[in-house]
């Protein structure tokens, strides 16, 4: 029932499961001598725009029988909100649309009601992880990639509309393998310009699928809370240091690196450095985890080398 492609709020299907599967399928259109795009979307406040009467109808239209739909609409249904300005409430109104946030059900009837979205791109894949939905497209030149982006987006902007959801093509961004700048794609009377880079889930993208960007963005945010805490290490245990370390830097590090970390040799030789002086920084007796660390990095120059050779 739930497309292979939706990847937000699932087991096994995580930001950098829906990253490396786009920038994977690029690559190897790239090394094809072909050109490659991604259209960044942009929707406002997508779980609350859920119509209830569209959703069960989709549920039927899933098999769902009479009686478990009665149950989820009663889950739905009966709801109130009213707004607070101050020391005055406006009236309560009763809510047709949208899923409790929060809630356990609310993430899967988002996902079952996205589902049939990919079946309006025809041309063109998608890149989801919630309502973060990019349309990308590979292909030989690009002008293909653009044709195909723009048709797919029109078809896109379609399918947001009969369900109920509101897109904004002024905050689309366009991401082209082909650096000209002057390339733009029209959406809905918007005309989208060509980047060079531009942040999805939490990474900054590049035309060339470098990442130079986003590491050097990493490594800059790590000197800098290294700075400030290195004025107060000496105040501190060892044990609070590793645990800030862990919550403020580590975590950064650790996000998506199959995406990022092992496409350029200076991009890592750069992460060593950083690290280096995480390491460093929280503490000075762990010797061991520090040469392991750097050993596995050494096997992964070894790995590029040897790819790259």
């Amino acid at each position: 029932m739930l497309s292979i492609f939706l990847c937000g709020f699932r087991k096994n299907r995580s930001a950098q499961h829906c990253l490396v599967h786009m920038i994977e399928k690029m690559r190897k259109c790239l090394d094809k001598h072909g050109q490659t795009g991604v259209l960044l979307t942009d929707l406002s406040k997508a779980f609350d725009c859920l119509d209830h009467d569209l959703l069960i109808a989709k549920l039927s239209a899933y098999g769902f029988d009479h009686t478990s739909l009665k149950l989820i609409y009663s889950y739905l249904d009966g709801r109130y909100q009213r707004t607070q300005i101050n020391s005055n409430y406006s009236s309560w109104a009763r809510l047709i649309f949208g899923v409790p946030q929060g809630s356990i059900l609310g993430p899967l009837l988002f996902n079952i009601y996205l589902s049939d979205l990919f079946i309006s791109c025809k041309s063109s894949s998608i890149a989801n992880f919630a309502d973060d939905n990019s349309p990308y497209s590979c292909n030989k030149d690009i002008d293909s990639v653009i044709l195909q982006l723009k048709r797919d987006s029109n078809s896109l902007l379609e399918w947001f509309s009969i369900n109920g959801f509101k897109a904004n093509p002024e905050k689309f961004h366009l991401i082209l393998s082909n650096p000209d700048q002057n390339l733009f794609i029209e959406i809905d009377g918007h005309k989208i310009l060509n980047k060079k880079s531009e942040k999805l889930l939490g990474i900054k993208f590049d035309s060339k699928l470098n990442f130079d960007i986003h590491v050097s963005e990493l490594c800059s945010k790590a000197s800098q809370k290294l700075h400030a805490l290195s004025r107060i290490a000496n105040y501190m245990r060892i044990k609070q240091r590793k645990n800030i370390m862990k919550s403020f830097i580590n975590s950064q590090f650790g996000y998506c690196p199959l995406v990022w970390m092992l496409h350029s040799r200076n991009l890592i030789l750069a992460l060593i450095k950083s690290m280096k002086k995480v390491f460093v920084s929280s503490t000075m007796t762990e010797l061991p985890r520090l040469m392991n660390f750097f050993l596995k990095i050494n096997l992964f120059l070894s790995i590029l080398e040897i790819s790259n050779f």
